[in-house]
C-alpha cells in the first residue's frame, strides 16, 4: 500500500469512528473550544502520526419554517374511504394491473382531475416551525504528518 492510500486507509477510519462515537446532541449552542489533537494509526508495519490544532464553533439553535403535508397513504386511505365498497375494492384490484401493464405508469386521467389534484395538494401543505441544532464548523491546521 502507498504512503496516499495508507493515509486515506487511515483518516477514513477516524472519520468513521467519529461519526459513531461524536454526539451533536451534547454540544452547548455558542461555544468555541480549541482542541490540540495527536493521532496516531497504524495498519501493518506501517505507522501514521498526525499533530493539528482545529478550532470547533457551534453556532446557536435556531427555528425555521419547514413544509409539511400528510402522508400518502393516510391521503390516499381517506379517498378510499369516500368511495362504495364495491368501487374501492375494484380500484385496489386494478390500478396495480394497469400500472403494471403501462409500463409502470398511470393510466390517463382529465387535465382538469390533475389540476384539481394538485390544487388540494397545495391546500393541504402547511407551514410548521422547526426547532434546528446550529451548525458546528471546523477550521484546523495540520502541523504535522509523519508515516513510518
Amino acid at each position: 500500500m502507498n504512503n496516499v492510500e495508507f493515509k486515506s486507509v487511515c483518516l477514513a477510519a477516524l472519520e468513521l469512528v467519529a461519526k459513531k462515537e461524536g454526539r451533536r446532541d451534547v454540544l452547548t449552542a455558542g461555544s468555541e473550544n480549541d482542541v490540540f489533537l495527536k493521532i496516531e494509526a497504524s495498519v501493518g508495519k506501517k505507522t501514521l502520526r498526525m499533530q493539528s490544532e482545529a478550532h470547533v464553533a457551534v453556532n446557536h439553535d435556531s427555528t425555521r419554517l419547514a413544509s409539511w403535508a400528510p402522508p400518502q397513504a393516510q391521503l390516499i386511505g381517506y379517498i378510499l374511504s369516500l368511495l362504495t365498497k364495491r368501487n374501492r375494492e375494484m380500484l385496489l384490484k386494478e390500478l396495480p394491473e394497469k400500472f403494471a401493464a403501462a409500463g409502470n405508469l398511470l393510466p390517463d386521467i382529465d387535465a382538469g382531475l390533475v389540476e384539481a389534484a394538485e390544487q388540494l395538494l397545495q391546500r393541504l401543505r402547511a407551514k410548521i416551525q422547526q426547532n434546528v441544532k446550529g451548525t458546528v464548523s471546523t477550521s484546523y491546521t495540520v502541523q504535522k504528518w509523519e508515516i513510518i
